[in-house]
């Protein structure tokens, strides 16, 4: 699966889910919705003051399930934090709805790159596999 695919899909589900491992060393789980493609690299967005954003520091690896009523796509990723205002600004211009909670000088908008993603796309009337 490309990186576009990728992205297309999740974005077709508009919601996707992504797992981070708590304080206590359990997984946690919550709904998200930004996943965008810049320069071939895969980001997601949060707020700085979100238990998500503490979590990722302390254990980059993230899972994530995306779901279209008929295939899904599951991924493991390292996320790693971007300070990069151009990369904000390019991911809140991809969802303006966030700009009213988010701004890409905002220092509570942090962006994460996902690397070393590895996953399978599974559906149910094509030939599933992975990536």
């Amino acid at each position: 699966m490309t990186k576009e695919k990728l992205v297309s899909f999740v974005k077709q589900c508009q919601t996707y889910y992504l797992a981070t491992i708590d304080e206590h060393g359990k997984p946690s789980l919550r709904p998200f919705g930004t996943f965008s493609l810049i320069d071939d690299r895969i980001y997601i967005q949060t707020g700085k003051r979100k238990s998500v954003y503490q979590q990722i520091l302390s254990s980059p690896f993230v899972a994530l399930c995306a779901f279209d009523g008929k295939a899904w796509v599951r991924l493991t990723a390292e996320a790693f934090e971007v300070e990069d205002i151009k990369i904000k600004t390019l991911l809140l211009d991809e969802y303006p709805a966030l700009k009213e909670m988010y701004s890409a000088t905002d220092p509570n908008t942090i962006v994460f790159r996902l690397d070393n993603i590895h996953g399978e796309f599974i559906d149910s009337e094509k030939e599933d596999f992975q990536f």
